[in-house]
C-alpha cells in the first residue's frame, strides 16, 4: 500500500486553504494552523517547503501571513506533493536510478516507473482551483474551512 506522509498531506490542505483565501491576503499561519488542526510549528516546516518550491511567499509583521504566487488554476496536486515529499513515486529507484545498482535491468523498476508516470499525470491534472470547484459543490462552503483529503 502506497501512502502520503502527514507532511504531504497537510502541505496539501494548507495549499488549499491559501487558495479559498485567494482575495483575503496574506492568510497568517495561525488560522491556517487552526482551521486545518495541525501543529503551528510543522506547518512552519511544511510552508518554508512550500516557500523554497517557489509556490507561496511570506510576509513579515503586521498584516503579514503567506501568499499563493501563482493563481489556483497554475498550481497543481503534483508541484504541492513534490514540494513536501520530495517525490511522488512508488519508490526511491522510480525516482532516481542511481538509488540502485539494478535499476537498468530490473523489470520491477520499470513497473514503479510506469506507476510513477500514471500517478503523476492524475496528479498533475488536478490544480488547486478544482478543489475550490470540489470543495464549493460538496456544500462544504457554509464556512467550514477543515479539508479531509
Amino acid at each position: 500500500m502506497m501512502n502520503l506522509s502527514t507532511k504531504g498531506r497537510y502541505a496539501v490542505r494548507a495549499m488549499l486553504d491559501l487558495a479559498l483565501n485567494y482575495n483575503i491576503y496574506p492568510v497568517q499561519l495561525k488560522n491556517i494552523a487552526d482551521r486545518q488542526g495541525i501543529s503551528r510549528n510543522y506547518l512552519e516546516r511544511i510552508m518554508t517547503s512550500m516557500i523554497k518550491a517557489g509556490l507561496v511567499r511570506s510576509r513579515r509583521g503586521k498584516g503579514g501571513g503567506f501568499i499563493l504566487l501563482k493563481k489556483p488554476d497554475e498550481i497543481n496536486l503534483a508541484n504541492i506533493l513534490i514540494a513536501a515529499e520530495g517525490r511522488i513515486g512508488p519508490t526511491e529507484c522510480a525516482e532516481d536510478t542511481s538509488y540502485c545498482l539494478r535499476s537498468s535491468i530490473c523489470t520491477v523498476n520499470m513497473i514503479w516507473k510506469t506507476v510513477r508516470g500514471s500517478i503523476k499525470e492524475i496528479l498533475t491534472s488536478i490544480t488547486l482551483k478544482d478543489m475550490m470547484d470540489m470543495y464549493a459543490a460538496s456544500g462544504s462552503a457554509a464556512g467550514d474551512l477543515t479539508y479531509y483529503i
